[in-house]
């Protein structure tokens, strides 16, 4: 709920919220208290548990600072905090604290009065409220005033932004990533993909990383396996980095996982590369189309493209 604010004000002189749209709230001068909230009880958190509430904020003359902005009727203690808006750009403010003891908060973000309107010309305006559960705010993800869980972000390039730096000859890709804590194979499913680099339409072609299976990756040509490459490891669970480098060169095909040794199942040196249906998008986190169980159930932390086919001892150094 708004207190003294308004809600869906046309910002002034062509401003734009970060998402590019024209509305946001204004923060009402000349009052004793001025907050948005959310919550009253609506909601509960535990003892020990870590909160995020995040917000964008544009002031016209002089800086802000939303000190006041706090979790009411639930001690807790700040863990870290970004609360000062510099006048003439939207910057997104946050605080996050871990609760001492379990109850039903509720939240406000608050600017102190006092340096708010030292001068009575400045507006302020406040967009993209956003309460998590997390040590950090994450994306911004429009409710329209409705809790919601989050989807899955998987990134897609395709067109000339791929083929600006794909070569289809020989490659290296390299990804860091976690899977979601209390994350396991069984829930996981078959399919849970960092990657997969494919062919759209025409015979299959495609390098497609499968975290939670032994395709690491699956490699095919022109609707032919060509190699199907294994680390021979279970993927790290519980939040633990995976590390994986995969090399894709006619003839020598390989992958190294957290510094695994390139042999065995992990190393294939036969197989034509090169083809003629030649790949034309990655998607990064998942499977850009398809179903819920094709995705990470993780984070991507360092995704990376060579354009060269790298030997095997820089594999292994790379996720080490």
């Amino acid at each position: 709920s708004l207190t003294n604010g308004i809600d869906g004000y046309t910002l002034p002189n062509g401003l734009t919220t970060p998402a590019g749209g024209s509305t946001a709230v204004k923060i009402t001068a000349g009052v004793q208290q001025t907050w948005w909230s959310a919550g009253s009880g609506g909601f509960s958190v535990t003892s020990g548990d870590y909160w995020t509430m995040s917000w964008w904020a544009y002031s016209t003359i002089q800086s802000v600072d939303f000190g006041n902005s706090d979790y009411y009727y639930v001690a807790n203690t700040t863990i870290s905090q970004d609360k000062t808006v510099p006048a003439g750009q939207w910057k997104r403010c946050f605080r996050t604290v871990q609760f001492n003891a379990s109850g039903s908060p509720q939240i406000r973000f608050m600017p102190y009065n006092m340096t708010l309107y030292t001068d009575t010309n400045n507006e302020v305006f406040v967009w993209g409220f956003q309460f998590e559960k997390t040590k950090f705010p994450t994306s911004y993800i429009p409710t329209y005033g409705y809790a919601t869980t989050r989807g899955a972000d998987i990134t897609l390039i395709d067109g000339e932004e791929f083929s600006d730096f794909y070569n289809p000859i020989e490659s290296t890709i390299l990804v860091d990533y976690t899977h979601l804590n209390g994350a396991t194979i069984s829930n996981m499913g078959p399919n849970a993909r960092p990657y997969r680099f494919r062919a759209v339409g025409g015979s299959d072609t495609r390098i497609d990383y499968v975290s939670t299976a032994a395709y690491h990756p699956y490699i095919a040509k022109d609707g032919s396996a060509v190699a199907s490459l294994s680390h021979g490891s279970n993927p790290v669970l519980d939040g633990g980095v995976n590390r994986s480098a995969v090399r894709v060169k006619e003839n020598s095909f390989a992958v190294s996982c957290n510094g695994s040794a390139v042999s065995g199942n992990a190393l294939d040196t036969s197989g034509a590369w090169n083809p003629t249906n030649t790949i034309t998008e990655v998607s990064i986190g998942g499977q850009a189309s398809g179903s819920a169980g094709n995705q990470l159930s993780g984070h991507i932390q360092r995704f990376m493209y060579y354009p060269v086919g790298l030997p095997n001892s820089q594999l292994v150094t790379l996720t080490s």
